[in-house]
């Protein structure tokens, strides 16, 4: 019998949807699910409206689980959590959710800019997470994919703050409809493998497991490095065997040195060996720092090249490099009139003069543009390469930048 949600579409730019969301351009695509910048037709509110990509349409699961996010965001109203302001089905592009648009940099790019996150900053990150968490927790929900691309730093009344986003999968006690199975198919996981505790792969998960992912989440700002790699079957059965991360390098800072234990602590295979909450993890990493420090992500310089900053905006797309070896393939996480951030580009160097081909955020034409890899670094295993544009297209740029300015500009709730 065919599905009845197998008529919905995705929509594109300058469509509506439900009557009141225009559609403006893509901010990211998930696995099951896109999200875009919208405008609300009647008060002129700038939201992200996130709906379920074509293949999950066909599974009910997908569809409650989208439904269950929003009722969990909801019932939370956190400073450190994105705010939901609307959701609803459409005809014509299914069930969707209307969130706050949160405009600032994912900690996955800013790990893979910087390589790893100076400790007092690494802290005051956790710290901002922990009460995000903390406040989930009191709601009885347990987020279950707390990871660097889950977290958003962005400016708020002069101030930075750390949004946590993406509830999908989230454990909420009480309710029938949780993912106890977290392998579905051979090589197949819901979450994100190298965050998941070792107690959450049978179902069991409770605090404690969002406090082993912040362990991993502190591990890898602070040694640019994950402490788990490999497929999903080899690490699951290394943490639900009780394999222990490597130590952190010796040759890093004495603040991250400092940390250490801490960290693998939190990670522990045996949840009554970690600490009880994010709080009381959070507390631990500040006794080991010393006193507590503004978060100051967004303004720190990053590639070291000293050249003219331009404004960027998250924009998560497929890209193609082409150098004079060959073709390679990656993902943007940020983008700029100036160039983009790329993950996953495998064999580039920096200096490199290279061809990027991406598609634009508002049209979805394809630009192709000559470009120079400024800096390279590792990322999980992968490079990461911040690409300066050379000779943009007027039209191009001028897209670029109406795309920056409409993720810039002010949130406002929608009616």
């Amino acid at each position: 019998m065919p599905s009845p949600f197998a008529h919905w579409v995705v929509p594109e730019p300058g469509q509506v949807v439900d009557g009141r969301y225009l559609i403006k351009s893509p901010i990211a695509r998930g696995g099951t699910a896109a999200v875009f910048d919208a405008e609300h037709l009647v008060t002129g509110a700038s939201v992200a409206i996130k709906l379920l990509l074509g293949p999950s349409r066909d599974v009910d699961s997908s569809v409650e689980r989208l439904r269950r996010e929003g009722r969990v965001i909801a019932a939370l109203k956190h400073p450190n959590v994105v705010l939901i302001h609307d959701a609803g089905r459409c005809a014509t592009h299914g069930v969707y959710l209307v969130l706050e648009k949160v405009v600032g940099r994912s900690l996955e790019s800013l790990i893979a800019a910087r390589g790893r996150l100076a400790p007092p900053q690494a802290v005051a990150l956790a710290v901002q997470l922990s009460q995000a968490l903390g406040a989930a927790h009191r709601q009885q929900v347990i987020h279950r994919d707390v990871k660097p691309s889950n977290l958003i730093v962005t400016m708020v009344g002069g101030a930075e703050v750390v949004k946590l986003i993406d509830f999908g999968i989230a454990q909420v006690a009480g309710e029938a409809f949780v993912d106890l199975q977290r392998l579905t198919t051979p090589g197949q996981v819901i979450g994100t493998v190298e965050y998941i505790s070792p107690e959450c792969w049978s179902g069991d998960a409770d605090a404690r497991s969002d406090v082993y992912a912040m362990g991993v989440l502190l591990y890898e700002a602070l040694t640019g490095q994950l402490p788990f790699t490999g497929t999903a079957i080899s690490i699951m059965a290394r943490v639900t065997q009780g394999a222990a991360p490597a130590r952190f390098p010796r040759e890093l800072p004495g603040g991250a040195l400092a940390l250490e234990a801490v960290v693998l602590r939190a990670m522990q295979s045996d949840p009554s060996a970690r600490y009880d909450t994010p709080g009381e993890f959070a507390r631990a990493c500040l006794e080991a720092t010393g006193p507590l420090e503004s978060l100051s992500l967004l303004s720190g310089q990053e590639g070291a090249t000293g050249r003219r900053r331009f404004v960027r905006a998250p924009y998560v797309t497929p890209v193609r490099i082409v150098t004079a070896e060959g073709t390679v393939d990656g993902r943007t996480i940020d983008l700029s009139e100036g160039g983009a951030l790329i993950l996953g580009a495998a064999d580039c160097s920096a200096d490199q003069r290279v061809q990027v081909k991406l598609p634009l955020p508002i049209s979805g034409r394809v630009l192709v543009v000559e470009a120079i890899t400024r800096w390279v670094k590792l990322h999980h295993g992968k490079r990461a390469l911040g690409v300066e544009f050379l000779s943009l297209p007027e039209a191009a740029s001028k897209e670029i930048v109406a795309y920056v300015g409409l993720m810039a500009s002010s949130d406002a709730s929608a009616s």
